[in-house]
Order: structure tokens, then sequence, then C-alpha cells
């Protein structure tokens, strides 16, 4: 029986790595790639449309101009745009990254979950593609690359989907109506073991991290969440990638009844650059409501003035509070007359503004949790606050 695979993802600002991840793709023989650009700043957007024609596959670029970040029900609706296109599957992809500093040089070697052979070496320039054992049929790639102009090396570690995150959208929920699985090879489900040797003559600092699975949730199919394991993960660096942005306003969680931090709130700091690698920037910049009462219920939140409101939490529902401030100052400053702010000086104001609010506390739930250490907040509390609580009217005081 003859099935119909497509890949789906969204990109911002991912230049770089975006022609490699999808020749990984059609490379596999999916039939279809459907890539929405949100709001890429980089050429990403440009780079899609001029070279769409020059795939073997079907290569559809879409723009999302939302910057509200709906990942998974974002991803959910193009997965539906494949189907009716023709697919019986649907492949959510994203690439791992390893950054580390461009004065020295690194070797990695990739072991597999059943470690019967380990991959590589993979040097600085080379590309290499993961193979199964069985029948040579290629389940992922290695990009190792050198500096950009960021002062940093890349490597890039693109794996097929497991045959549990395969996605059949046409199934009956539980089910995967007799269709049988993609004609890409899965990648093993298990534990994929990086070793990296430093092969040149300077220390090595470097930087990995997992972009978030978007698929699965409530009422649809289960989440497959890679994840680093807790004793090599480090809890003070798990921004996702568009918190990370130079003039960005990052912005955490917390509860307005408790005043504890959320317990997904996330923090920084980013990769050190500039032409010395030692600028770093904190992440978030301050902390906004995302729960409004003990049990962590949402934040009434409504579209309009005439909406129904409805209880919105996450990260989500806090980042507004500071669009909204920031369309306040902006009224203000058209008002009264005065010059106008750089994106940096309202991101100034703002956190100097948050930092005469009352203090954030840990979350005590997580902290109660001894079966997961690394989640717990107290000794980390400062990176997860910030500046502290979003403070309207001690911002507005220093416009």
């Amino acid at each position: 029986m003859s099935v119909s695979l497509w890949a789906v993802t969204m990109v911002r600002d991912e230049l770089d790595i975006i022609e490699a991840t999808l020749r990984h793709l059609e490379s596999e023989g999916v039939e279809g790639i459907i890539v929405a650009d949100n709001l890429s700043t980089d050429g990403t957007y440009e780079w899609l449309q001029d070279n769409a024609a020059n795939f073997d596959c079907q290569l559809l670029v879409q723009q999302d101009p939302d910057p509200a970040y709906y990942q998974s029900r974002k991803m959910t609706a193009l997965a539906h745009q494949a189907f009716e296109l023709g697919a019986a599957w649907t492949l959510p992809f994203d690439a791992d990254e390893i950054w580390y500093n461009g004065n020295t040089t690194l070797e990695l070697n990739l072991t597999p979950p059943d470690g019967a052979a380990t991959l590589g070496p993979v040097a600085l320039h080379a590309r290499y593609d993961i193979t199964r054992p069985s029948d040579q049929k290629v389940i992922g790639t290695i990009d190792h690359t050198p500096s950009l102009g960021n002062n940093d090396h890349r490597i890039v570690i693109i794996l097929s989907s497991t045959v549990e995150n395969a996605v059949a959208i046409n199934a009956a929920p539980g089910t995967q109506a007799g269709i049988p699985l993609p004609p890409s090879a899965p990648a093993p489900s298990g534990i994929w073991k990086i070793d990296l040797t430093n092969t040149g003559t300077k220390r090595a600092e470097f930087h990995a991290w997992i972009e978030r699975d978007a698929t699965g949730g409530r009422g649809s199919a289960r989440r497959q969440q890679s994840h680093f394991l807790a004793v090599k993960a480090n809890p003070s660096c798990t921004l996702g990638g568009l918190a990370t942005g130079v003039h960005t306003i990052a912005v955490g969680g917390y509860n307005a009844a408790t005043h504890e931090i959320c317990r997904y709130s996330a923090c920084g700091p980013t990769r050190a650059i500039g032409a010395n690698h030692k600028t770093i920037r904190e992440k978030p910049e301050v902390c906004a409501p995302a729960e409004s009462d003990p049990p962590g219920r949402g934040t009434l939140s409504a579209s309009s003035e005439r909406a129904q409101p409805t209880r919105m939490n996450g990260t989500s529902a806090s980042a507004p509070h500071v669009a909204g401030l920031v369309a306040l100052m902006y009224q203000y400053i058209r008002d009264a007359g005065r010059p106008t702010l750089t994106a940096d000086e309202i991101k100034d104001r703002i956190m100097q503004g948050a930092q005469s609010s009352q203090p954030l506390k840990y979350n005590r739930h997580q902290q109660a949790n001894d079966a997961r250490p690394h989640k717990q907040q107290n000794m980390r509390l400062k990176d997860l606050t910030g500046s502290g609580k979003l403070n309207i009217k001690e911002t507005l005081k220093r416009l």
C-alpha cells in the first residue's frame, strides 16, 4: 500500500540551518514539506521563496504573521493542511543544536540507543548521514559547520521521528486506521549519547539544546518530548529559541495570588556573544501574571471589549501584559510630545520599573518534589525572576 508522508514545521530566523534540514527530509523520501515562516528577519523567508523550486519534493512556503507563540495550534493547522493535500502521515520536525566557541574545534561521536556502534567522529566542515544498520536507510544527519559571523561553530543533529511520534492525522482517536508506517526510516527511541572531543588548542565552551515537541496535547496524540538526562541538564538555561533575541523582552510567569514563580517559567542566560565572547543577556527581563489563584487557574482574558472573557494561563498569558504596557508607553510618549524610544530603551524602562515591585517566591509545589531536584527553583530564583514583577505605574514614571 502506497502512503504519502509530508513534513511540517514553523521557522524563524533559521537561514543558517534551513537548507541542511530540508535536504535531510528530502533524502528521506517525503512527498512534500510545508514551512510556515514566523516573521523571520534574517532572510529565511526570502531564501525559501527563491529555492522552493530546487527541491525534488513539493516545498510549500507560507508566512505566519502572528507573533503569538501558539506553536501547538499552528502545527496542528499545518498538519491538517498536509492532510488536505493527500498526506496520510505528517512528520513534525526540528533541529537539535550544539554551539561552541569558534577559536577551537570539536569532534562529535554519537552512540545510538542500542550501543552497538558509535557514529563518527564528525569533524568541523563534515556532514554525516546516520543510517540504520539493518538496511542502511538514513534516519538522521549530523552537520558540523564553521562560524557564520557570530564567533561560534555549530553542530546540528537531525533525527527522524520515532515510530511512536509519527502522526496519522486521518486516523480515528487511539488507532492508526490500518495505515502502515511511513516510507522513511524512523529513528530508534531511547538514550542517544553525544561525546565531544576537543581537537583544538583552546578551551571549548559549548551549549546544547533541544527544541520542544509541538505535537500532541489534550485530545490528540501523546507528546514524545526528547530531553536531556536530568544529571546533564542545566535548569538555569531553559529558554526556547524565540526568547533569546537581542532586542526581545522575555517574560516569565508568576501566580498573582501566591506571588510564586510558575513551575513552567523558563530562564537564561543566553550564550555569550560579541568579539570577546563575554557578553551574555539575562533572561527573562521581567515577570507578569500567568495564573490568578492558588490552584493555578489562568488570568481572565478577552480579545476585545465585547468578547466574553476566558481564562488563559502560561507565559503566553503573561507576555500580553508587557505588550499592553508597551502600548501605554507609546501612547503616553505620543500624547506628551516626547521623542520616541528605541526597543532597548523601552526594555530598560520596564526592567527599572519592575525592580520596585514586591519580591517573587519560588514554587512550593515544585520545591517539594524530591524526585525531580533539577526542577526545584530555590537555587536559581534570581535567574527565574529577572528584574522582578511587572510594575506599570513605576514604569510610566520613568518616561
